[in-house]
């Protein structure tokens, strides 16, 4: 499922899950990982759910295959310039 057990708790792209702070009942972040998650939810919110989205719906009306190795060849082709030129100007942001 992409989560993998580390001693109790589960780790899920650099936080650690089981680990909480005692008065508040967060999960434990640590100061390295905080940036990063910072980015990818900032990307996320400004225009990687759009994505995501097309192609959710692509694949729930059978428009695309993802595991078509075919398939994610052409998607590449078609997408993979835009997404680039997406993903720049928000670094550049």
């Amino acid at each position: 499922m992409g989560m993998a057990d580390h001693g109790g708790g589960h780790r899920t792209r650099g936080i650690e899950w089981g680990r909480t702070d005692a008065d508040k009942g967060c999960p434990f972040i640590t100061p390295q990982n905080q940036r990063i998650e910072c980015w990818w939810s900032c990307l996320r919110k400004g225009w990687a759910q759009i994505w995501m989205n097309l192609f959710d719906d692509l694949i729930f009306f059978n428009s695309f295959e993802p595991t078509d190795n075919v398939q994610i060849v052409v998607a590449k082709f078609c997408f993979m310039h835009i997404i680039r030129h997406e993903i720049n100007d928000f670094i550049d942001y």
